[in-house]
């Protein structure tokens, strides 16, 4: 099966916060400058029927939305396993004004330690898995897949390998440091 992960356009939020699961909507103008980019990749790369999945954050469900109305589709599948990583205390801070003892805390134990005492690495990447589980056994999605979705849920995707086991998964995926620009689409065979 063929994805196409499309990571949600510019949302509105000032630079250098911390945002995960904070809802936000997309910043003015981003959804009509990153449409047309994403519809002409999508463009014979992937069928017209392929399956619309999106997070149901509304930086993601908005753009998800206008690329279904966009493509002739109706429906936008929703779900919550595809939403950004939960910083809890960290969300809507400035990343200079978190203490730095808990970002090394992080940084030393990036698979289990849940910065912000929220979400840990390895905790969203068991829920993703749950997602392309889901996927994989769906006979709707044969033919392939958008799904709209966050960098962070990106990254666990573009590292999933079946021979590979949950933490092997997430130690590649918070391993990655290639940039996902905002509207960008990472092609996944899985």
């Amino acid at each position: 099966m063929r994805l196409a992960l499309v990571r949600h356009p510019l949302p509105a939020i000032a630079a250098g916060l911390c945002y995960g699961s904070t809802d936000l909507p997309l910043a003015s103008g981003a959804l009509q400058q990153c449409l047309p980019q994403v519809e002409a990749i999508l463009l014979g790369k992937i069928p017209a029927d392929a399956m619309l999945w999106s997070s149901p954050l509304q930086r993601a469900a908005h753009f998800a939305q206008a690329l279904a109305l966009a493509r002739r589709q109706d429906i936008v599948q929703y779900d919550v396993r595809l939403a950004e990583m939960d910083f809890g205390s960290w969300e809507m801070c400035h990343w200079d004004a978190i203490e730095r003892g808990e970002v090394d805390a992080w940084a030393d134990n990036v698979l289990d330690y849940a910065p912000g005492g929220a979400e840990t690495v390895l905790q969203m990447t068991q829920r993703v898995l749950g997602f392309i589980q889901h996927l994989r056994e769906s006979p709707l999605a044969s033919s392939g897949a958008i799904v709209v979705c966050h960098a962070g849920v990106m990254r666990i995707v573009r590292a999933y390998q079946a021979s590979l086991n949950l933490r092997e998964i997430g130690l590649l995926a918070a391993q990655d440091m290639r940039k996902i620009a905002y509207g960008e689409v990472v092609w996944k065979e899985i």
